[in-house]
């Protein structure tokens, strides 16, 4: 729309071929009624190398392609930019978002994966419940798993926002080189409720295994249409009711959940803080000034510290890093978590009522004090 022409080179062109117009690259074409018949268009043919003056007014040399309209007159150069962009086939045109819809809007998620089929259902806002079964048939009966919100609000935007990297749009009636057909076993099933009071809405689609390409091909229920997942899509959408389930050692939503925080060290120092609004007042060491930063963003890796399974013989207990205590101000007491000494750059351990739990290093992060020192306001030296 806004591409200007760098120089006219002929106006009335007797033989095209000189410029590569007689058999043009590319073709572009806009209409301005629905029928296609009215509009204009322009023939991209051979390019060169010429000066062209930046917003400076600087000579620079670019490549300049020949270029005339469908609709004929001259012959003219534009900047080689203008095809930077131009879609070398359909599929870059077409949308790839498979089902959009808001995650608000979603009252129920039913993974099936033939290892496992899980459904979950809002109960409000934040607020799930997780059955979990390894049969089909017995979902409605199996236990509630305890849930986190915060994994499975990643999984319906992983599905909304995954990118199909294929469409097959007429696949033929054999669906077994795809990995789909009757024995199709995973699964996913949406509740979308747009309104309070409007009608709830399922949607769903099947995908097959992935293939040594890297992809899966999946279809849409009702839809003739295949379409493909990349393997990190596919692994975003397909998780365990494990990785959806709330593992976290100390389950609170905000640091102004926690109104006392106690700390051991292996020296046998102890810190210890209460809350008082939105400050820390330190009652151990009794002569220090709490740094309220500090304690909170220690409070921020306490809130999202989960594990990601059990550990046997790892870490070294005797000599731990720090144990931690705290309290809720529902008046819930957590068990101890005890970081141990040990462990890597992969991954920590961490003990919690007699367990020993695999912790992602990552995690902890530098937030987990040191000393008591670490959690107070650093005294002024005095000046000489």
């Amino acid at each position: 729309r806004y591409k200007k022409v760098v120089r006219f080179v002929e106006e009335d062109p007797k033989d095209l071929a000189p410029y590569g117009l007689d058999k043009p690259g590319y073709t572009v074409r806009i209409f301005t009624d629905k029928e296609g018949k009215k509009g204009d268009g322009i023939h991209l043919g051979l390019t060169t190398e010429g000066e062209v003056a930046d917003r400076q007014g600087r000579m620079k040399k670019q490549v300049l392609y020949y270029v005339r309209r469908v609709s004929g007159g001259p012959v003219m150069l534009v900047g080689g930019e203008v095809v930077k962009d131009f879609p070398r086939e359909p599929f870059k045109l077409r949308k790839k978002i498979v089902i959009d819809y808001d995650v608000d809007h979603i009252t129920r998620l039913k993974l099936e994966t033939g290892a496992e089929n899980i459904d979950i259902r809002r109960l409000g806002k934040k607020k799930w419940e997780m059955k979990a079964a390894r049969s089909a048939g017995t979902v409605g009966k199996a236990p509630v798993v305890p849930s986190r919100h915060k994994h499975i609000d990643d999984v319906l935007w992983d599905i909304k926002w995954s990118n199909s990297v294929e469409f097959v749009d007429e696949p033929g009636e054999d669906l077994a080189s795809y990995g789909l057909g009757a024995k199709a076993v995973r699964r996913v099933s949406l509740w979308i409720k747009k309104k309070k009071d409007g009608p709830e809405v399922k949607r769903s689609f099947e995908m097959g295994a992935l293939n040594d390409e890297g992809r899966a091909y999946g279809r849409m229920e009702g839809k003739k249409r295949l379409f493909a997942f990349a393997k990190k899509d596919f692994g975003n959408i397909f998780k365990s009711s494990f990785y959806l389930s709330d593992r976290r050692f100390t389950p609170f939503e905000k640091e102004e959940d926690i109104v006392r925080v106690r700390v051991e060290f292996p020296s046998g120092a102890e810190a210890a803080f209460r809350r008082e609004g939105e400050e820390w007042i330190a009652e151990k060491p009794k002569d220090e000034k709490a740094s309220t930063g500090q304690v909170d963003g220690f409070l921020n890796m306490m809130k999202d510290l989960e594990y990601e399974g059990d550990a046997k013989g790892g870490g070294d207990f005797e000599k731990f890093r720090a144990r931690v205590f705290l309290e809720h101000k529902n008046g819930k007491k957590f068990p101890a978590v005890i970081f141990a000494g040990g462990g890597g750059k992969k991954i920590s351990f961490v003990g919690q009522g007699g367990k020993t739990y695999r912790v992602k290093t990552a995690l902890i992060g530098p937030n987990l004090p040191a000393s008591p020192a670490t959690l107070m306001v650093e005294k002024k030296k005095p000046k000489n």
